[in-house]
């Protein structure tokens, strides 16, 4: 049980089941960054390759074009990682990623967790589900942390089990800090809907399953730590969430960081009476395998790799709380960390696990084979830790509160003219010893400044239509010329509906990738396509495909088209696109003088099938 050298890797959770695509995904996560709110498309699209290095880049455009609609990703408002890169193709995120405002102010929206509805290749057998229950957020970093899997079939009747997950992401597009499009709002209730009918795969060892969501209106929720035996697995803990968890276990196992346990007084963790557990400083495998830079996680400051199985792994972010009742374990893991914040305001989720003892009770978790080979005793620094700066804790209060401005931009012109005019619908609460700026994300070196008292008004002019996003870059200084950065959502009035096609065109710079994404678009079975395409980085696979110019091409355009008529328009649009760039030499030798016989062709294969 949770041995170390265990590793699972979210994206294999993500990727739909052979024989199944993706229909819905929900995820949840406290803090975001765009490179790991990728994962998602990537995996709903294909059964892309692990290796990032392998991953062919219009592989990934058509991933992102392909599957982003399908998705809807809430994070804590303020909390989108601003990359020091911005990429272009991240405009693809923008409808997909919803930012949150916590129901309670001074608390987090802090779940973790992504509900999947899969369906059959031809819609014609019942819905799959999978729940994915985490322990720690959507980002690059690596860390100790769990992750369940869980999945399902939908049943007759509502489940009263089912209810508290249901509820969780039913309440989702009303946490959001912007309406959703009507569309997204209703589909996650439809979803919500579903998931209380959904019968969970019996697994060996299981006896029960149950969900607690926390923070939720109307939600009640009571989980029963009491037992005879337990265990707290936690990175962040606070003396009140200690004592309200252990307050009815005869034992009780700490298992959580140095620096949190150091902050509660001796007499305090003395009148606990448990075990306190730190996980060793050389717990890493394979450190020499490496060769990350370390990442921080703004939840877990300790620096940790980001990389795949068998690499370092620093920094505790399990979340678990084990008690042993009568002959069972009732064995909890998800977002809550031990703190009174977790129990008293924030939004989390937990899962209950109830099973045999020799399966998830306390011993076989901290079996020296296990977790209890990586722990070490705590013991007490000789310096206490020293107390978070008051300067940087007023610093990331008020980038928190700008965040909370409602920010709209309204765009004016057309194409490589486009006048960006950026708002607010209230005054900016500045504080007097801070200064703030917005740009958006990826045009340098154009900023407008915030003024205290006064509504966010300014302009960024001369974008093309592929430099427009609605992620703003906020950026919030102090008097020690110390900064905070986040990425914030601008509402898009007067935006291009062919802005994202323009993106897509923008990325087509050869013949070889406008070649190979006709292939991903045209193929019945796009893995294979993306397998190929990964593996031949260097180009010489273009090589060939493009010996088709003029020897099948044309014939496999036409066949390709009979079966999935559908991308007929997609590659309308890039052809349109790329003439409006003046790329049309990137386009086949001949291709445009047919393309028109195409169309007519599948406008009338359209009407003969309707």
């Amino acid at each position: 049980m949770l041995a170390p050298d265990d590793r699972q890797l979210l994206l294999s959770h993500l990727q739909p089941p052979p024989g199944l695509r993706l229909r819905h995904a929900v995820g949840t996560t406290f803090t975001l960054d765009l490179e790991a709110a990728l994962l998602a498309p990537l995996a709903a699209a294909t059964r892309i390759l692990n290796d990032a290095s392998k991953r062919h880049p219009i592989a990934i455009l058509e991933a992102l074009r392909s599957s982003v609609d399908k998705i809807d990703i809430f994070f804590q408002n303020g909390y989108l990682a601003a990359p020091a890169a911005y990429a272009k193709l991240n405009a693809f995120l923008e409808r997909s990623l919803h930012p949150v405002r916590p129901p309670k102010p001074g608390y987090l929206f802090h779940p973790k967790v992504w509900m999947l509805e899969f369906s059959s290749l031809d819609d014609d057998e019942p819905m799959k589900y999978r729940l994915i229950v985490a322990t720690r957020n959507l980002t690059s970093s690596v860390s100790w942390d769990v992750m369940v899997a869980l999945d399902g079939e939908p049943g007759t009747r509502p489940l009263a089990s089912n209810r508290p997950l249901a509820a969780l992401i039913r309440a989702l597009p009303g946490l959001a800090h912007d309406t959703l499009q009507p569309e997204r709002a209703a589909r996650i209730a439809t979803l919500a809907e579903a998931v209380r009918r959904i019968n969970w795969d019996q697994t060996v060892g299981v006896d029960e399953l149950a969900f607690h969501a926390f923070g939720i209106d109307g939600e009640p929720v009571n989980p029963d730590f009491s037992g005879s035996k337990g265990l707290i697995i936690s990175p962040f803990v606070s003396l009140r969430g200690l004592e309200r968890v252990a307050a009815d276990m005869k034992t009780l196992d700490v298992v959580s960081r140095t620096d949190q346990l150091a902050q509660i007084l001796p007499a305090d963790l003395d009148a606990l009476q448990a075990q306190l557990f730190v996980v060793r400083p050389d717990a890493g495998l394979n450190p020499e395998e490496t060769g990350s830079d370390p990442t921080p996680d703004p939840e877990d400051q300790d620096q940790v790799a980001a990389t795949a199985p068998g690499v370092l792994l620093d920094g505790l972010h399990a979340k678990i709380i084990v008690t042993e009742r009568a002959s069972k374990a009732h064995f909890f893991t998800g977002s809550l960390n031990t703190t009174d914040n977790a129990f008293t305001g924030n939004v989390e989720f937990l899962l209950e696990i109830v099973g045999a003892r020799k399966e998830y009770g306390v011993d076989a978790i901290l079996h020296k084979d296990g977790m209890g080979g990586i722990l070490e005793p705590f013991a007490r620094p000789d310096v206490e830790p020293a107390a978070a700066d008051e300067q940087d804790l007023a610093l990331d209060a008020e980038l928190s509160r700008l965040t909370e401005l409602h920010l709209a931009c309204t765009l004016t012109g057309a194409r490589d003219r486009i006048r960006a005019e950026i708002t607010s619908a209230e005054p900016v609460a500045l504080d007097a010893a801070f200064t703030a700026k917005l740009s958006m994300a990826g045009v340098n070196g154009r900023s407008i400044a915030l003024l205290g008292g006064e509504a966010v008004a300014g302009h960024i002019p001369g974008l093309s239509v592929e430099d427009v996003t609605s992620w703003a870059v906020l950026t919030v200084e102090d008097h020690r010329s110390q900064t905070r950065t986040t990425l914030v959502k601008m509402r898009l009035i007067g935006d291009d509906s062919e802005r994202l096609d323009a993106v897509m065109a923008s990325q087509i710079d050869s013949t070889e990738k406008f070649l190979a994404l006709l292939r991903l678009l045209l193929a019945e079975d796009a893995d294979s396509i993306t397998q190929e395409l990964g593996a031949d980085m260097d180009g010489s696979g273009f090589f060939e495909f493009g010996q088709m110019l003029g020897q099948g091409l044309f014939e496999g355009l036409v066949r390709g088209l009979a079966a999935k008529p559908e991308a007929l328009h997609t590659i309308t649009d890039l052809i349109e696109q790329l003439r409006k760039r003046g790329a049309e030499d990137v386009i086949p030798p001949g291709l445009l003088e047919l393309w028109p016989a195409f169309l007519e062709a599948g406008a009338r294969l359209e009407g003969a099938r309707s």
